[in-house]
């Protein structure tokens, strides 16, 4: 059929077929860029999503971008991620069918229920994370993580089954550009506004971490019903992403939060990408905690009279004849977190009978079934359906139940808790292909003879088991193994030692009530990865406790009912080892930062410089000056502090104590970061030759990190050549701004405004040599852009770089003594300057220089008016200059008293 299409949503006619493959059944949606249409694939006979780039809204780039992230995109095998089948130009169309997802966007669902339930908000977010880390770790970024890029469908047993749409082209084909409301999309920015990364607002290069932002954002708008910043507008809405503190969560609101995940989401809004955290190793933890909290809170208020008499039953004699029942527990809990999220199992006598009712909402994430039907109703395909799943077998399970799970690929962890099985259970748990996670919790397990065969186990829960010291050696194989729980067990000091020496990436240890003593801190010191040591009712003391807590990556331990550790020894580690938390009190840090985040929301600098000052003090107490990115933060923070109150000269010693930390570490974005602060405050100092040596040393370490030529890179490369032009170094910002200039064109083309931004600063070089013609070629060029594409210079940046433009013209006509002319210039310039984002002095020069223009011809009374402005805006200036000033003396002056107070405080008694 004529590929030639108008702008309305029914472009293609229902029924027609379309790239001589599909069939159009139904338009879904339209935007700016392209429509989306419900198709059937007439060759692979089934339902896709279909998605077409209008003819006369692409370019080339937008071509090859499309082809080379489709293809990219295409790759992507993940349950939670819509599949991309096909791709590619049919005359000259692209196209792009995807699988169908039926259902509901989250958007849409927030529209009706405005908020999520906990337990549908962990739902939605285990898989959402599960889609990204699967993404990430492929280096593939999505861009635009919003509701209406998460489709959300239903699976025969009420459960929810998640998809993330768009991978990588979701701007390209920008189906919903109007859903913001007010908002219309300007510019070449890549992400939804509501829910757009500061780095993306600001043009700078989108990472992973870009991802991030946008999901705390996403997971915010779920919990509070709102976006965490909206605003009329566009630009203000942007704004609000790069420069507002991110809002508070309330953990005392509905929503049952744990301070923890409150603490996460705070750092997912994080301005910096290297503040927010990993999805895979906190954020997924975090929901992990999240759901436990969650599930103590169902199991208090949920079990009736009758379903304690039960689970009481069931407990009293492991060898009871209740059918055998089989739980799954549908939730992409990553197996790497601490912990196991026990299932209650509950009696029926029938696979189709249901749960009881009960007072408290229990998750749709729950159903039953007896394991007699188990091989007949769970085939693998169902259970790859269910994706990540949990097994919770008890009570009289055999050998023949487990064979019914060999060689399935779905399987990551399965608990056994009380069942009869004993070392002859782990031949069959190797035949489960993918598991790496087992609860054998009061097994009759006792040699751990074969555990080796299960070698990509992760967690192993062997608590009130009948292992002892000798068992431990079998663990050898298991070298991915980082969770180990040996509550109630035998195991003395001499099986630590030799389980330190065979296990070398264990971090999650729980010794509850084991006959261990202080001997034994010797050998868990030696663990490298250690990061959390359970060691409840232990004979463990002070000293001990300090030997084990002293390793960089600890962040949890319990030393509950341990007679040689009294609470105020507790208290003791707790400032002594400021990183980490002690049962349910969370760590010192944690404590510290939670204040500074309040004072940062309240705007109270002097308690933000206090709490963070003294939160230095203690990490720097704890960890030294050298290799730990902790202190080389904190450092940065306070750095950054004083240069919010312009006081640059502290803020660059802090910054250099913070550079001085971050040479020694593996992190060249976070070094890349730090010197871009030390060189704001050094072009603040108007020390343009050491803001320029700054810059450089941050444009190298990019280049580290992520390669020659990222967006970033040569953003900063622009500021680099202005530094070194305002160092009189006019030549070497010349050959800067050139090469540049030569990037641009190849990246970007002729059209593009990167490249005219660079070749203004190639003017301005020329107007200080005084080579008025090179100047002259370089502004007219610039402007012969603006008249050709007027739109894209229409508003925004491109609007104050016309303005600047039209200035600099302006400036060569009055050299040459052409008032006349540099006066119509000038008015060009001024009635840009109207809708334009300039900073006031600018504005004051602008209008001071276009009264003198219509003075010089002869246009007195408008002359005169243009002065009366002027005089207005330096009158404002000077208004706002003293007001800024005095808060920052103030600000300043209560620092300084706060800091003067604690010298006395601590000052020896005379």
């Amino acid at each position: 059929m004529t590929e030639s299409r108008s702008r309305d949503l029914n472009d293609f006619a229902i029924g027609a077929i379309v790239f001589e493959r599909f069939r159009i059944l139904e338009p879904i949606a339209s935007g700016a860029k392209g429509r989306v249409y419900r198709a059937v694939d007439t060759i692979l006979d089934t339902e896709v999503a279909l998605k077409v780039m209008l003819s006369d809204a692409r370019n080339e780039r937008d071509l090859v971008r499309f082809q080379s992230e489709a293809k990219l995109a295409s790759k992507m095998n993940h349950q939670n991620i819509a599949k991309i089948n096909d791709f590619g130009l049919y005359n000259d169309i692209p196209f792009l069918s995807m699988e169908f997802v039926a259902g509901e966007s989250l958007d849409q669902l927030l529209k009706r229920k405005k908020t999520l339930t906990i337990p549908e908000f962990l739902e939605v977010f285990f898989q959402v994370c599960d889609a990204l880390i699967h993404a990430h770790k492929q280096s593939i970024v999505h861009r635009d993580i919003k509701p209406g890029n998460i489709a959300i469908s239903e699976r025969p047993n009420g459960s929810w089954k998640v998809k993330v749409l768009d991978f990588g082209i979701a701007k390209l084909l920008d189906e919903r550009p109007d859903e913001a409301g007010k908002l219309t999309p300007t510019g070449n920015l890549v992400g939804s506004p509501f829910y757009m990364s500061p780095e993306q607002g600001q043009g700078l290069e989108v990472t992973t971490r870009s991802d991030n932002y946008a999901l705390g954002c996403v997971m915010w708008h779920c919990l509070t019903g709102e976006p965490p910043f909206q605003s009329e507008t566009v630009l203000e809405t942007i704004t609000q992403h790069i420069q507002s503190p991110p809002p508070k969560l309330n953990v005392d609101s509905d929503h049952p939060i744990t301070e923890n995940f409150a603490a996460v989401l705070e750092g997912l809004l994080s301005k910096g990408p290297h503040q927010r955290p990993d999805i895979e190793t906190t954020v997924v933890p975090a929901l992990v905690e999240l759901q436990d909290s969650l599930d103590r809170e169902i199991e208090k208020s949920s079990q009736t009279d009758a379903e304690k008499s039960i689970e009481e039953k069931s407990l009293k004699s492991k060898k009871s004849r209740f059918d055998l029942k089989l739980v799954i527990l549908m939730s992409a809990i990553l197996l790497t977190a601490a912990g196991f999220g026990i299932a209650t199992v509950v009696n029926h006598t029938s696979s189709q009978e249901k749960l009881p009712p009960v007072s408290a909402p229990v998750p749709d994430r729950w159903f039953i079934e007896t394991v007699d039907n188990f091989a007949q109703s769970h085939t693998d395909d169902q259970l790859a359906d269910a994706e990540r799943t949990t097994l919770h077998l008890s009570g009289n399970c055999t050998d023949e139940h487990l064979r019914q799970l060999a060689n399935n690929q779905f399987l990551k962890k399965l608990e056994l808790i009380e069942t009869d099985f004993d070392d002859r259970v782990f031949p069959l748990l190797a035949k489960i292909p993918n598991l790496e996670a087992v609860d054998l919790s009061a097994t009759q397990v006792s040699k751990l003879t074969n555990v080796g065969s299960c070698k990509k186990l992760i967690i192993l829960d062997l608590k009130a088991t009948q292992i002892s010291d000798s068992s431990l050696e079998q663990l050898r194989p298991l070298t991915e193994l980082r969770t180990l729980k040996l509550n109630d067990t035998k195991i003395t000091d001499k099986g630590i030692a030799r389980l330190v020496k065979i296990l070398p990436k264990l971090s999650d240890l729980d010794l509850t009530r084991t006959p261990i003593t202080s001997k034994a801190s010797d050998s868990l010191a030696e663990l490298p990865w250690r990061a959390r040591m359970i060691l409840n009712g232990t004979d463990i003391d002070l000293q001990a406790a300090k030997k084990i807590l002293r390793g960089p990556r600890m962040f949890a331990a319990d030393f509950k009912n341990c007679p040689k550790i009294s609470s105020s020894d507790v208290e003791q580690l707790r400032v002594e080892f400021p990183s980490v938390g002690f049962g349910d009190t969370p760590s010192l840090e944690t404590t510290f930062k939670q204040e500074i985040d309040k004072a940062q929301a309240s705007g109270d600098i002097p308690l933000q410089m206090a709490k963070t000052k003294e939160l230095l003090e203690l990490m720097r107490k704890r960890f030294g000056e050298v290799d730990d990115e902790r202190v080389s933060t904190l450092y940065a923070s306070v750095a950054s502090l004083y240069s919010q109150i312009r006081e640059e000269e502290n803020s660059l010693i802090y910054a250099n104590k913070a550079i001085a930390i971050a040479k020694h570490m593996n992190n060249p974005v976070w070094l890349r970061d730090i010197y871009t602060l030390k060189a704001t405050s050094l072009t603040r100092l108007k020390r343009y030759a050491e803001t320029a040596e700054a810059l450089e040393q941050a444009i190298k370490c990019e280049e580290i990190a992520n390669g020659p030529e990222t967006d970033w890179a040569l953003s900063q490369t622009l500021s680099l050549g202005g530094a070194l032009r305002e160092a009189g170094q006019v030549e070497r910002a010349i050959t800067t701004f050139d090469k540049l200039a030569s990037v641009y064109k190849r990246k970007r083309g002729l059209n593009s405004l990167e490249y005219s931004s660079t070749l203004l600063q190639l003017g301005n070089c020329y107007l200080r040599l005084k080579k008025f013609d090179l100047a002259d070629q370089k502004f007219s060029f610039v402007a012969s852009r603006i008249k050709a594409d007027p739109q894209l210079w229409k508003e925004g940046v491109p609007n104050a770089q016309a303005v600047t433009t039209y200035n600099a013209l302006c400036q060569l006509e009055l050299i040459r003594g052409n008032t006349k002319q540099a006066l119509q210039l000038s008015n060009i310039a001024m009635e840009r300057m109207k809708n334009a984002r300039l900073p006031l002095v600018d504005r004051i020069a602008l209008t001071t220089q276009h009264g003198l223009l219509l003075d010089a011809n002869g246009l007195t009374r408008e002359a005169a008016e243009f002065k009366r402005k002027a005089s207005v805006l330096i009158e404002l200036r000077n208004k706002r200059s003293e007001s800024k000033r005095e808060k920052r003396q103030a600000v300043g002056s209560k620092i300084r008293e706060g800091a003067t107070q604690d010298a006395r405080e601590d000052a020896p008694d005379e």
